[in-house]
């Protein structure tokens, strides 16, 4: 009998615990149920979540491309507005200096030719051409007959950028001292600021009017007091020394400032037709 009881004392107790591991696997079957239904919920939300997400990128990119659109226009108007101040601006120059000419023209040629020869000689000398052509008006209008015609003013003006050049004076040095060189031709006498202008950006015109006159730089200076640099005097000074300038000026090396202006110079007479 004991051996039965124990049996079934075993039996009930595997029975028990059968049943725990039942009831358990059936809460877990229930809970994974309710894991799978709450998945099913959830995925709906999420494609749309996904959809929505790639919508809101697709309005951020078209907001981009868009906004990128608008920058490129505004950078090509201000472009095409910068040129075209700079092509209206080069027109009313053009258009002023050839009114100019006309006014100096001594008959001997041209408008159209005077041009040219004044385009050559600025490129010759490195200098800009609408300044020579505005010297060359200048000094034909102020000078009282100085120059016999133009071609002479023309080469006066070569003779001394180029002396500019072999100074080494820049640019913006060359435009300064080309108006007190201007304004003194225009007065008839070289003195005052005028004399410290061209001493200082083309020595070589004060030696050469040293060297022409006989005198010493002291003596230049008194008589440059004296009001006795007349323009005449500059003027011969400047041809009687024509060849040392041409000399030196061969031996000094074309900058890139001085390529570059003679490339403007060469778009600005080509253009001339646009202009007109």
């Amino acid at each position: 009998m004991a051996g039965i009881n124990t049996a079934i004392s075993l039996t009930d107790r595997i029975t028990g615990t059968l049943n725990k591991v039942a009831n358990t696997q059936e809460r877990v079957a229930r809970t994974a149920e309710r894991m799978n239904q709450n998945t099913r919920r959830i995925a709906p939300a999420q494609v749309e979540m996904g959809n929505s997400a790639q919508t809101a990128g697709g309005k951020v990119a078209n907001m981009w491309n868009k906004f990128k659109g608008y920058v490129i226009a505004l950078f090509a108007i201000q472009a095409v507005t910068r040129a075209l101040r700079a092509l209206f601006g080069a027109s009313d120059t053009f258009s002023s200096i050839q009114a100019r000419l006309n006014l100096i023209n001594d008959g001997s040629q041209t408008t159209a030719q005077l041009n040219e020869k004044i385009y050559r000689t600025a490129q010759r000398s490195r200098a800009e051409y609408t300044a020579m052509a505005s010297s060359v008006a200048k000094l034909n209008m102020l000078t009282n007959g100085v120059f016999k015609n133009n071609d002479e003013s023309i080469r006066f003006l070569e003779l001394v950028n180029k002396s500019f050049t072999v100074a080494g004076a820049s640019a913006e040095e060359q435009k300064s001292a080309m108006l007190q060189l201007t304004q003194a031709m225009a007065s008839g006498r070289l003195q005052g600021d005028e004399l410290r202008s061209i001493s200082e950006n083309s020595p070589m015109i004060l030696q050469a009017i040293e060297k022409y006159a006989g005198i010493s730089r002291a003596e230049l200076r008194k008589m440059a007091a004296e009001g006795k640099i007349t323009s005449e005097l500059i003027k011969n000074s400047i041809f009687a020394a024509a060849e040392d300038i041409e000399s030196k000026f061969s031996k000094v090396p074309m900058t890139i400032g001085q390529a570059w202006t003679t490339f403007l110079n060469y778009l600005q007479v080509r253009l001339q037709p646009v202009f007109q």
